[in-house]
C-alpha cells in the first residue's frame, strides 16, 4: 500500500509541474464559478420554475416566476454552453503565463489562443431553403462538443506565437516616447499575425 501511495504521490506530483496539464487544471479551476452559476441557471428553469418538468408541476403558484426563466438560461448559456470560449482563453493564458512571466504576457496570450481557435471553427452555415449562407458559430462549437478543439489550439497556438515573440527580427520597435502598453501591442503584432494565419491555414 505504501509503495502505491509513493507512486501515485510521484504522479501527481509530476502532473502538477507539467505545463499543458497544470494549465488544463488552472483553467477549469478559474471556470467553476462560472459552470456553477451556470448550473444555477439549468435548476431554475428545469427543476424549480417549469410546469412539464419541475416544481410548476405540483406547485403552481411557482409559475408567477416563470418571466425570469429567459434571464436564467441566458445565464445557462453564456457559461455551461459557451464553455468552450472561456476554457480555451484561460489555458491559452495559462501557457503564456507559463512561457513569459505574468506581467510580461499580459492579456495577449489568452487573446491570441481565443482568436486562433475561432480561426479553425466553421462560421459559414447553410440551411436548408435559405437562399445563401450565414456567419455565426454553431451552439454545439461554443459548448463542450468543441471543447478539445478548443483546448488543443489552445495550447498549440500559444506555443507557436510564443515561439515567434522570442524572436528579435520579428519585433516592431517603437520610440522610447511610446507608452508602454502601444508598444508592447505593436512588439507582439507580427508574432500575433504570423500565428493567426498558421492556425487559419490548417483550419
Amino acid at each position: 500500500m505504501d509503495k502505491m501511495a509513493d507512486v501515485l504521490g510521484r504522479a501527481g506530483a509530476w502532473c502538477g509541474q507539467n505545463k499543458y496539464l497544470s494549465a488544463i487544471k488552472n483553467a477549469f479551476q478559474n471556470f467553476m464559478p462560472l459552470t456553477i452559476a451556470g448550473a444555477i441557471g439549468v435548476l431554475w428553469c428545469n427543476v424549480l420554475v417549469n410546469e412539464s418538468t419541475g416544481l410548476g408541476l405540483f406547485f403552481k403558484p411557482i409559475m408567477a416566476l416563470d418571466f425570469l426563466n429567459p434571464a436564467f438560461q441566458a445565464v445557462n448559456f453564456c457559461t455551461i454552453s459557451c464553455i468552450t470560449v472561456g476554457i480555451t482563453l484561460g489555458i491559452a493564458q495559462e501557457i503564456g503565463i507559463w512561457n513569459m512571466g505574468a506581467e510580461r504576457a499580459g492579456y495577449i496570450p489568452g487573446l491570441v489562443g481565443l482568436a486562433a481557435w475561432l480561426s479553425v471553427t466553421n462560421t459559414s452555415h447553410m440551411v436548408d431553403g435559405a437562399k445563401e449562407a450565414f456567419t455565426g458559430v454553431a451552439g454545439n462549437e461554443l459548448g463542450a462538443t468543441g471543447l478539445f478543439t478548443g483546448m488543443i489550439i489552445g495550447v498549440l497556438s500559444v506555443e507557436l506565437f510564443c515561439f515567434f515573440e522570442k524572436q528579435d527580427a520579428l519585433k516592431i520597435k517603437m520610440p522610447e516616447q511610446v507608452p508602454p502598453g502601444v508598444a508592447r501591442a505593436f512588439e507582439v503584432l507580427v508574432p500575433a499575425t504570423i500565428t493567426l494565419i498558421i492556425t487559419a491555414c490548417i483550419g
